[in-house]
C-alpha cells in the first residue's frame, strides 16, 4: 500500500485520516500482508506514545485500534492463525457456540497478534524517530500532506 495523503484535520468521527492506495487489486491477501496492515494501524498509538508519552495518548487512535482488533479477530477465527501450530481454520463466526477453553485461546491469540504488531510498529518508529518527528511537525504546520510532501518531510525538506 502507498500513502496517498494524510491529514490531522477532523473528518467525521475521526480526528485525522491517512488515505492509502493499494498496490493492486487483490482478491486474497497473504497472512503477513494482513499482519502488516495491523502494524500500520498500531502506528498511530505508538507515535503518540513516543511523542507525547505513554500516559498522554489521546483517544484519536481508537478507531484504528478497533479496526486492528477486528482484523486480528478475523485472522484467528476465520483462518486459525495463532490457535494451534497447524493454523487449521475453524471459521468461527462468533464465540457463542464454543467452549470456554477455546474462547480463552482465541482471546490470547488475538492479543498476541496485536502485541506483536504493536512491537513491530514501535521498533520501526524508534528506528526512524527523526522521520517521525519531521512528518509530525509538518502535519502540525500544514495540517494535510500529500504523498510527495510526506516524502519530503521525512528527509527534512519542505
Amino acid at each position: 500500500m502507498f500513502i496517498h495523503k494524510a491529514t490531522i484535520m477532523p473528518r467525521g468521527m475521526s480526528l485525522g485520516v491517512t488515505w492509502k492506495i493499494p498496490v493492486s487489486d487483490k482478491y486474497s491477501q497473504k497472512i503477513k500482508d494482513v499482519q502488516s496492515e495491523i502494524d500500520v494501524l498500531m502506528g498511530g498509538l505508538v507515535s503518540e506514545e513516543i511523542i507525547f508519552g505513554k500516559n498522554n495518548v489521546t483517544t484519536g487512535c481508537s478507531s484504528d485500534l478497533q479496526r486492528a482488533t477486528s482484523i486480528a479477530q478475523s485472522l484467528v477465527m476465520n483462518y486459525g492463525v495463532g490457535i494451534n501450530e497447524d493454523n487449521i481454520s475453524m471459521f468461527l463466526q462468533d464465540k457463542k457456540n464454543i467452549s470456554e477453553d477455546m474462547k480463552i485461546k482465541i482471546d490470547k491469540s488475538i492479543q498476541k497478534i496485536l502485541l506483536d504488531s504493536y512491537n513491530r510498529a514501535k521498533k520501526v518508529l524508534h528506528d526512524h524517530i527523526d522521520e517521525l518527528h519531521r512528518v509530525a511537525s509538518a502535519l502540525v504546520e500544514y495540517e494535510t500532506l500529500s504523498s510527495d510532501e510526506i516524502k519530503l518531510a521525512m528527509v527534512g525538506k519542505e
